[in-house]
C-alpha cells in the first residue's frame, strides 16, 4: 500500500479535506480515465487536519495477491475498493509508470495539488514526488 502524510502549515484548522487521484500520463491504458477520490487513514472520504500538527495519511494504492492472474496489479484507493478488493477496470492500475497528481481541498482553505512519479510493479510501489 502506498500512503503519504498531509500536513496543515497554516493557522487555521483544515475541515472536511478531500484527496483527489488523477492520472496524467503513463505506460498502461489499463489505469482509470476519471477522477478519483482517495481516502484518509480512517477508511474516511473526508479528514480534518489540524494545524501544526504531525498531519494524516492519505492512501493512494494498494495491490493483493489476489490480483497476481489479472492484467491490473494495483487499485486506487477509494472507499469503494477498499471496501471490497475484487478487482475492476473503474480502480484497476497495470504495472507501469505513471505521473499522477492528487489535489487536497478542504471547506475553508485553499486547494494545494502536487505531482508524483508513480511505478507500480508486482506488489510493490516507488512514489517520488516531482514537483
Amino acid at each position: 500500500m502506498v500512503k503519504f502524510n498531509v500536513k496543515n502549515d497554516g493557522k487555521a484548522t483544515a475541515l472536511n479535506c478531500k484527496a483527489k487521484l488523477i492520472f496524467i500520463e503513463g505506460d498502461s491504458p489499463k489505469r482509470p480515465s476519471d477522477t478519483k477520490r482517495l481516502i484518509w487513514d480512517e477508511l474516511s472520504p473526508t479528514m480534518t487536519i489540524y494545524p501544526k500538527d504531525e498531519g494524516e495519511l492519505c492512501h493512494i494504492v494498494f495491490s493483493d495477491t489476489n490480483f497476481q492472474n489479472s492484467p491490473y496489479a494495483a487499485m486506487v484507493s477509494t472507499e469503494q475498493s477498499e471496501k471490497n478488493h475484487i478487482i475492476s477496470a473503474q480502480y484497476g492500475i497495470a504495472k507501469g509508470s505513471y505521473k499522477i497528481r492528487i489535489t487536497i481541498t478542504a471547506e475553508n482553505e485553499a486547494s494545494i495539488s502536487k505531482s508524483f512519479h508513480l511505478v507500480v510493479k508486482d506488489n510493490d510501489f516507488d512514489l517520488e514526488e516531482i514537483d
